[in-house]
């Protein structure tokens, strides 16, 4: 059994010296050499909550066009997804104050890395459909907006550190075996937190291992354990997110359904969600 150390995260145990000389080998080929197109530096002014405006504003230059469409995107579904403000922002500086400084600098890494190579979309597509529905979730259980955010965003990022693993399967052509990806993710997540400065509960969401409750229900690790476990179940059977309307004319069905419906469309990932109708009962 070896170790590596995650400063503050503690230590991360690997299986055996092969497994560490892999890791320390996509590590080297594919993590320290991932190029988002822009310095890391670009976003870091989103960590200043008292950067100036104008500097934001010169982030989108930096942006490709399709991150930049879809971060618009999310930041229009804030009054769906369970924000107050209405209206729609197209002005950079308000995509950004709609979505919240932090988050929107976790989904333009997000939108960046994820949709970087063709391999990774069944990837950004469990992971974005992880993100909706751990929101959905989130509201649903009555937790505060904060945790709403943390829910979000970590069940966005839970699987992250198979980006770098996939782009390796790429660049060697070749198939890392399931039990080595399942397992050793979880490190590549926090190493990436620790690279581009993300904030901490990311990266205890991505080594969590218990089902956890604190002093007002489930906490929001737990919240985001339930949509990994959902989507990771539709997507085994389906390869896609499959969720079915119950009830007929049911208004508030109707507008989770919209909600989720506009989620996948506006991230452009709307192929991997299914809408059943609801059944008809046997006669």
């Amino acid at each position: 059994m070896e170790t590596i150390t995650l400063q503050k995260f503690g230590e991360f145990k690997v299986e055996t010296h092969e497994d560490l000389g892999r890791l320390r080998e996509i590590e080297t080929q594919v993590l320290d050499k991932l190029n988002l197109g822009f310095s890391p530096e670009v976003i870091s002014i989103l960590d200043n909550e008292d950067a100036r405006q104008e500097d934001i504003e010169k982030i989108k230059l930096k942006l490709r066009q399709d991150v930049l469409s879809r971060l618009v995107g999310r930041a229009n579904l804030v009054s769906h997804l369970g924000k107050a403000k209405t209206g729609e922002a197209h002005q950079f500086l308000n995509v950004v104050m709609r979505l919240g400084m932090k988050p929107a600098k976790v989904y333009i890494l997000a939108f960046t890395l994820y949709f970087s190579s063709q391999e990774l979309e069944e990837l950004a597509a469990r992971s974005f459909s992880m993100a909706i529905i751990g929101r959905v979730l989130a509201r649903q259980l009555g937790l505060n907006a904060l945790d709403q955010d943390r829910v979000e965003l970590g069940a966005l990022l839970l699987e992250m550190g198979k980006i770098p693993m996939v782009l390796y399967e790429k660049q060697n052509r070749l198939k890392l075996d399931s039990d080595f990806t399942s397992r050793y993710h979880p490190y590549f997540g926090v190493r990436m937190v620790q690279k581009y400065a993300l904030p901490d509960f990311l990266a205890r969401v991505m080594i969590n291992q218990c089902f956890s409750i604190d002093g007002n229900g489930f906490s929001a690790a737990a919240v985001v354990d339930l949509a990994h476990c959902v989507v990771e179940r539709s997507f085994m059977r389906s390869g896609k997110f499959v969720v079915q309307h119950q009830s007929q004319g049911d208004q508030t069905d109707s507008n989770l359904l919209s909600t989720i419906n506009n989620a996948f469309q506006v991230i452009g990932l709307r192929k991997y969600l299914e809408i059943k109708a609801p059944s008809t009962p046997a006669r």
